[in-house]
């Protein structure tokens, strides 16, 4: 036996219509639910499969709750709605891909392979790292060469092995700013190497 959910109160991310308070109700001759306003009533989008069975069974193990269930746009929304990274994921670390914060790397291995020029004009040789356990390559351009082989020489061939930190930054070329990633020593052996005791 289902669990009916309908007259459910939920609180969602969103104002959904007057509001971000909604009631769960069934759509008519069809075993699916709709989000309704609760304020006005007026009839909202259709709940996906995860979010029914999500609510069912919040209310099988625990009841109808007293106060509205919190529904993330993660559950209700469509899988469709996507941004251009979910539509077009890159094979190359981008600034967006640490999320705001350091990431300390091993290196793997590096190789020059011939990229697509974004600015149209065939093709061009790039230097690309790899890092243990990290899915995308770092496609490296000077400011982060000099800045790795500071830390660990010019010798490519040296780097296998050798840890660094990505992290997200503002950079600037003709005039204006972009995103970017750049490399140092992790925190903590820098930290390691000014200390003398």
């Amino acid at each position: 036996m289902t669990t009916d959910i309908s007259g459910l109160h939920v609180r969602l991310d969103t104002k959904a219509c007057c509001s971000a308070n909604a009631i769960i109700a069934r759509v008519e001759n069809e075993d699916a639910y709709e989000l309704r306003c609760a304020e006005c009533g007026s009839r909202g989008e259709r709940l996906p499969e995860r979010a029914v069975n999500f609510l069912r069974s919040t209310v099988r193990v625990f009841g109808t709750p007293p106060a509205p269930i919190f529904l993330s746009g993660a559950i209700y929304r469509k899988a469709t709605a996507m941004n251009r990274d979910e539509l077009f994921p890159s094979k190359y670390l981008k600034a967006a891909d640490l999320g705001g914060k350091p990431l300390a790397v091993t290196i793997k291995s590096v190789a020059v392979e011939a990229l697509n020029n974004p600015n149209g004009g065939g093709q061009q040789d790039k230097l690309l790292v790899s890092f243990v356990n990290q899915p995308k390559r770092l496609v490296c351009n000077k400011t982060n060469f000099n800045s790795i082989a500071d830390l660990h020489g010019d010798e490519t061939d040296g780097w296998a092995g050798k840890r660094i930190e990505l992290y997200p930054t503002k950079a600037s070329m003709g005039g204006k700013s972009f995103d970017a990633v750049r490399v140092r020593a992790p925190l903590s052996e820098a930290v390691n190497d000014e200390i003398k005791f």
